[in-house]
């Protein structure tokens, strides 16, 4: 996330060659390039993204992914505004300052006022519409069973009704108490919305926060200790070995359900009606289409077959009984890349730490070099960055516990952000690039604690795996979650309203301020959810920092076996050793495969005019009627090799050591139903032809008997 945001601002404001031509001074060109730039800039950052985690083969919807793309190019204006926002305000009130007879210097405006006001309305408004009113009936949407658009989007509104609901008795009590104090106004009605948007938004950030900004700078300042790395590495492989086994369970369970409705509709087809009986036959088809195919590199659990199942053909049965299965297999895909992951991260650590006590030899001089930087050089920058954000995580813990300071009667003002901006009067740029670091670290400690918290592990991202499930629910978590984040920034530096009003005496019309400042400014009419929530609430924040450095929320946890309430990345010397014995068996079944396919490889090279090795029959489309047996066998490619060889022996008749080693097997006739005749009396060159008649005739009978049958187990 932050490397998408920082290649998309080098690209467009210092790489592109048409800002060269202003004068060096004026960085950021005129206001149209700067449009232009932060345009770029965030529409770069959520393309990255779709590419990157978009399942694969088409999987998302093209609506779906729209839809979560303008939801990320919206929230992604976030970062990219707020510094220009800020940097126009100290240049405006520098402006005001020498028109009111003070020698200053200020720097010029490089952006339109106009421009940046637009931008954050648009942006707040169609990302608050997006993440409370259709994004949640979207999230149920794609993951509902049904098989018409209409009943799909009636399930949806069904499944997100109790959400509705809540939030609308909310709304209308915080309307009847303004009316109740105030005049009603639109000012009032729209500052409703905002306060409730950002109590939610300032509750789960300081959550989230208060774990990221103790954790990110303790993983920086450990990124050099590998030996603590694959230490949490082994103890999140027990973690995800115990959720693939979650996730074959309730996988094979599935597939049992599909059999059996499969096995039902043989039984009772002959009785159903012909318009019934095709109705039904594409539900279940579609139901298969979900399962994924044997040869995507998948190897499924063998079906387990519920015995207290009572399916029924119904429409609505078939409905759930889809919704079921692609939850699952979406939780089955995942799982099953994570743990790939973690055995790599793994076994890369193990190879780096063998070659830093001289084990282990690179294959290359290239690989030297790469090891070299990464085991001695890396971990020096990352102590720097680890001093750095533990400077600015102090800062951002002071400034939050002394927000209500500036409510007493002497006004205190002590946050650093705040002296910064109004006591030294840093120059344009230096604004930008500040609050632009401020505001990415605060994103980056964010979404550390959301991804490492197990109860949010729907919001995780998986490369090439991320169905739209998860697509929708990142949507609404960074349409929730940025712009309160970067309002509460503003709040830490005295830049809101009511900040302002105070520190200012009561000029907030004379003073300038920020456009986002401006946008809430109705939360001014809502006493406790837009003003004293906001500034007594983040103190909260140094409770839940006490608590994550003595660790009590985790042990608490564990002491109940409440893990998947926990973080990841914590556990005890048991799931440590656990984890290493899993890893200890994975690398040896990776090297065996390795083996077997380097023995293949060679013999294929030895033997390169040998028929192909590839199976006619695991190229199975599930959808499109064939025959579904959920337990896949895998076979080595030596036993393929000596399969096909054999296969040739008997097709031509040769006497080899292979077959007189099968004299008790059953001849290819045999294998066809024909009784073969005894030996001496058939000529070898006849046997083919007439085994390939009697192979025709039985196909024959075969396929007018499967004709009545569409599935088979």
């Amino acid at each position: 996330f932050s490397r998408g945001f920082l290649v998309s601002m080098l690209d467009t404001f210092v790489v592109r060659k048409d800002l060269m031509k202003y004068r060096r001074n004026d960085v950021l060109g005129r206001a149209a390039h700067v449009s232009r730039g932060v345009d770029t800039a965030s529409w770069g950052a959520q393309r990255k993204l779709l590419v990157k985690y978009c399942a694969r083969h088409g999987a998302v919807p093209v609506g779906v992914g729209i839809v979560v793309g303008l939801v990320w190019f919206m929230s992604m204006l976030v970062p990219v505004l707020l510094p220009l926002d800020v940097a126009e305000m100290t240049t405006e009130r520098c402006r005001a300052e020498a028109s009111g007879g003070q020698d200053v210097n200020c720097a010029p405006s490089r952006a339109d006022p106009a421009f940046l006001a637009l931008a954050w309305h648009v942006g707040y408004w169609f990302c608050f519409s997006m993440s409370w009113l259709v994004l949640p009936i979207l999230s149920s949407y794609v993951l509902a069973g049904a098989f018409s658009v209409k009943k799909r989007f009636f399930f949806a509104l069904r499944d997100r009704l109790i959400f509705f609901l809540v939030i609308g008795v909310l709304f209308g009590i915080a309307t009847v108490l303004l009316v109740l104090r105030f005049q009603f106004s639109l000012q009032g009605l729209s500052g409703i919305l905002v306060s409730l948007a950002n109590v939610f938004g300032v509750f789960v950030s300081t959550l989230m926060l208060s774990y990221g900004l103790i954790e990110v700078p303790k993983w920086l300042w450990k990124f050099g200790d590998y030996q603590a790395k694959l230490r949490s590495s082994e103890i999140r492989a027990t973690y995800t070995m115990e959720r693939m086994e979650e996730a074959k369970s309730s996988m094979a369970l599935a597939l049992g359900n599909i059999n059996a409705v499969m096995s039902l509709y043989d039984k009772s087809k002959k009785d159903m009606p012909t318009r019934k009986r095709k109705t039904i036959k594409k539900f279940i088809r579609l139901i298969q289409a979900e399962v994924p195919n044997p040869d995507s590199g998948l190897t499924l659990p063998k079906a387990i077959q519920d015995n207290a199942l009572h399916c029924a053909l119904t429409e609505d049965y078939l409905a759930g009984l889809r919704f079921k299965v692609k939850k699952r297999v979406i939780e089955f895909r995942k799982v099953n890349y994570l743990w790939k992951k973690r055995c790599v991260e793994a076994f890369e650590l193990e190879d780096l730490i063998q070659w830093r006590t001289g084990d282990f030899q690179a294959s290359s001089w290239i690989g030297s070099v790469f090891l070299t930087i990464r085991a001695y050089i890396l971990p020096v920058f990352s102590r720097i960055a680890a001093a750095a954000t533990a400077l600015l995580t102090m800062a951002t813990i002071w400034s939050e516990a002394t927000l209500w300071t500036i409510s007493l009667r002497n006004s205190l003002d002590l946050s650093p952000f705040s002296y910064l901006i109004h006591q030294l009067h840093p120059p344009y740029i230096v604004v930008i690039f500040f609050c632009f670091a401020c505001v990415l670290y605060l994103y980056t400690c964010l979404f550390f604690g959301i991804f490492r918290f197990r109860l949010f592990m729907l919001y995780e991202l998986v490369p090439k795996h991320t169905d739209p499930f998860t697509l929708v629910l990142n949507s609404i978590l960074c349409s929730r979650l940025l712009i309160p984040v970067a309002y509460n920034f503003i709040t830490i530096m005295h830049e809101t309203t009511y900040s302002i009003s105070i520190l200012y005496e009561g000029a907030t019309t004379a003073m300038a301020m920020t456009r986002i400042a401006t946008l809430h400014k109705g939360m001014d009419e809502v006493p406790v959810f837009g003003v004293s929530f906001n500034l007594y609430f983040p103190a909260v924040i140094v409770l839940f920092v006490l608590l994550t450095l003595c660790r009590v929320w985790d042990k608490i946890m564990n002491l109940f076996d409440l893990t998947k309430y926990s973080f990841e990345g914590v556990g005890d010397e048991r799931l440590e050793a656990f984890g290493r014995q899993l890893l200890s068996q994975e690398r040896n079944k990776w090297m065996n495969q390795r083996h077997v396919e380097e023995d293949a490889r060679i013999k294929r090279y030895m033997n390169p005019g040998r028929p192909s090795e590839e199976d006619p029959t695991s190229d199975t489309d599930f959808g499109g009627g064939q025959n579904l047996n959920f337990s896949f066998e895998v076979t080595s490619d030596a036993e393929r090799e000596e399969e096909i060889h054999q296969s040739i022996e008997v097709r031509h008749g040769m006497d080899s050591p292979s077959l007189r080693s099968r004299e008790n097997e059953p001849t290819e006739l045999e294998a066809f139903g024909e009784q073969a005749p005894p030996e001496g009396t058939q000529d070898i060159a006849e046997a083919p032809r007439k085994s390939r008649k009697k192979q025709k005739m039985k196909t024959k009978k075969k396929t007018s008997k499967n004709s009545e049958n569409e599935f088979e187990f």
